[in-house]
Parts: C-alpha cells; structure tokens; sequence
C-alpha cells in the first residue's frame, strides 16, 4: 500500500510506477482498488484505467466512513497520486466523476473539496500539482453541491493560478522594497525591463536568492547598460502585491519588457540567467 509519509517527489515517482505496475484488488488494506487487468501493461494506460474504476466500490452516500480512521483520506491521497500519472483527457474525466460521486452525501463531498486543497494545493504537499488542482476548482464551481464559500475560493484559487500569464500586461501595485522605500511596480519613467523579486526579510530561500542576484555580474550589467531594473519586493509590507500574485511560496520573480509585458512568469534564478543572457 502507498503511504505519504515523505516528501521527496522522485521517491514517489518510483513508487507510483510500482504500484501502476502491480495494483490489484488486494494491493490497498483498507479500501480494496478495482484490479488493472494484467494485459494493460503500458504505465500511462494502467493509470487511465486505475483513475477511471478507482471509486467503483467506494460508498459515497455512506458519510460514516469518513470516521474510519485513514480510510477515506488514504484512498483519496492514492487516488491523486495516481492522477498525476493519467492522461489528460482521463484526468478530467476522473476528477469530475470522483466530484460528481461525492456529491451523494453534502459530508462526504466537503471531506474530499478539504483533502482536495490540502493535497493538491498546499505547496508544501508532495503531491501539490496546480494543474489537477485547477480540475478540482473549476469542478467545484460549476458543482450543485458546493456551498458559496467554497465556490468563492475555487474561483479565487483559479484566478490566481490562471492569472499573468506570459505575454500579458502585469499588474501595477504599491510596495515597500527591502531598504523601506515607496515604489509603484510600473514606474512610468523606466524603458528598461522590470524584474519583480518578492520576497520575505524572514525566509532563508529569499535571502540566498537575494544573494545571488546582487552577485551575479549578468545582472550587474544588465542594470548598468540600462537594460534592466530590480525591484526587491518586501512582501510583508506590500499588501497590494498578494492581491495581484500568487505569493503562497517564496520567493517568486517576473521579469518584464519595457511595456510591462510579461516575458518570464514565475522563473527561478537559471531561467533568470539564461534570458539575460539572450538580451547580450
């Protein structure tokens, strides 16, 4: 049986593919998994299968089960893991079967929207995947069963997911850098590129990034040719920047074009690089 107790994502790959490759009526204690037939043997098509018959014997009208202890949510964090190995259009398919199941009992749908958001939308999750999360909200919005607070936050987590895109203009919003000072994020003056660095005083992450990007000599010239800007985001004391991005795990950076286009969304400190490098 797979159980979540570690967050290192390459273990749970190899053990995902192990139990596509083995799972069988008995390979789950506690909720007994429809068997894969063994003349599925291609990994994509086992987990299609597995995904689409997963809640065959599962009662949903039965809220009771939900006191098992680590029944139902076992079943479902399995469930997810094995999504992430579907294809896509059985992805879809499968969440809004689960979903649409759930909502024979108002108890039961509301355990899985709750597991749904811990497992799929904590960023601290070893199963965190924004892609199935967004199945799972728009799902939730379109469903009858859900209540207004939660469709409101569905909608919220799909903004938030779906919104600056590349390509699209950023948001402009007030914030305090590291040194205290005011700035607006699309100062009209500058005709350069305009890289938002948001981060906390706080976080170990930040600061090493922070590091890296006052050591770093592509940066350095970039800024002296006038090609570029920083702006070093204090989170803590910018409000406005949390309503326009997705700031659940720091840090984050966007880099812009002198019309304040988004060219890089949510880049790390090599995909930085590489562009800066192509500016040269």
């Amino acid at each position: 049986m797979l159980r979540i107790v570690k967050k290192n994502k390459r273990f749970y790959s190899i053990l995902i593919i192990l139990l596509l490759l083995s799972l069988s009526a008995t390979a789950q204690e506690e909720y007994a998994v429809p068997a894969v037939p063994d003349t599925i043997t291609n990994v994509t098509a086992r987990a299609d299968y597995a995904v689409s018959h997963y809640w065959e014997r599962y009662d949903f009208s039965n809220a009771q089960l939900l006191q098992r202890e680590g029944y139902t949510e076992q079943a479902l964090s399995n469930f997810i893991a094995l999504l992430g190995y579907a294809s896509a259009q059985v992805q879809q398919q499968a969440v809004n079967q689960w979903l649409t199941s759930a909502a024979a009992n108002q108890e039961t749908f509301c355990f899985m929207v709750d597991m749904a958001d811990k497992y799929l939308n904590d960023q601290e999750s070893p199963l965190h995947n924004d892609h199935l999360y967004l199945l799972v909200a728009r799902h939730i919005i379109d469903s009858s069963a859900a209540n207004d607070a939660q469709r409101q936050r569905a909608q919220f987590m799909v903004n938030l997911l779906t919104g600056n895109a590349v390509g699209t203009i950023a948001p402009d919003f007030s914030f305090r850098d590291m040194e205290g000072h005011e700035y607006k994020s699309q100062t009209s003056n500058l005709k350069s590129q305009i890289l938002l660095v948001f981060l906390d005083p706080d976080c170990e992450r930040c600061q090493d990034l922070l590091f890296r990007l006052r050591h770093s000599s592509a940066l350095h010239t970039a800024e002296t040719k006038g090609q570029l800007t920083t702006a070093f985001v204090n989170v803590t004391e910018s409000p406005e920047a949390e309503q326009h991005y997705d700031l659940r795990q720091l840090p984050k950076m966007y880099l812009l074009d002198a019309e304040r286009r988004i060219i890089l969304r949510d880049c790390d400190y090599y995909q930085l690089m590489e562009q800066l490098s192509k500016n040269q």
